[in-house]
């Protein structure tokens, strides 16, 4: 899953989110640097990953981009899996997908201090652009994706997998649909784990 997801599974603890929201950036043991909270949302972060990867309803999702986009495949439906997050965000939350992510800017700039300087500098463009929020129409989509292909060397063209997405809509809605509530789930039990852990 891609960064709203994140955030959103973290729950209420702000160091658990801010721990979610930069796992991509902490590399190996590297979260052992980190207070204990944000340890807890790195790992939290990692093991989403993984479910995710090994879910056989995200790897049929995947095999949609993997012929033209390969090795990025993966990260192309993480973040079309956030757009459809951001479609129904309110069957997932009661809070507003609008003041959920101006919460979420906020707090993360208020704590910018204790973030790698990559996710800070990419926290800037976010709050700026409204990523998370804009997730829910296809410009938004598009945006992020051509974003990734910038940042990737213009290696892969990525944006171009708006086209399959388009196509091959429903199938991927129905995919999200099922598999989401599945994460949800997992990720509460992690979460409960993680009271014992530390």
């Amino acid at each position: 899953m891609n960064h709203l997801a994140h955030i959103f599974l973290s729950g209420d603890d702000n160091e658990i989110v801010l721990g979610n929201f930069i796992g991509d950036f902490v590399k190996g043991h590297q979260w052992q640097n980190y207070p204990p909270g944000i340890q807890k949302g790195i790992l939290l972060h990692r093991r989403i990953d993984d479910f995710t990867d090994h879910h056989p309803l995200a790897r049929e999702a995947k095999k949609i981009f993997l012929p033209s986009y390969h090795p990025y495949a993966g990260v192309i439906t993480d973040i079309l899996f956030d757009g459809f997050l951001a479609k129904y965000f309110s069957e997932y939350s009661s809070t507003n997908l609008k003041i959920f992510t101006e919460v979420f800017y906020a707090m993360a700039k208020s704590a910018s201090s204790k973030l790698p300087e990559p996710a800070r500098h990419m926290l800037t463009y976010m709050a700026r652009d409204n990523w998370l929020f804009n997730y829910r129409e296809n410009k938004g989509l598009d945006f992020a994706l051509r974003g990734l292909t910038k940042r990737t060397g213009n290696l892969v063209p990525m944006y171009l997998a708006m086209k399959e997405y388009q196509a091959n809509y429903d199938f991927l809605e129905k995919c999200f649909r099922q598999f989401f509530p599945e994460l949800i789930t997992f990720t509460k039990k992690e979460l409960e784990h993680f009271t014992h852990d530390f």
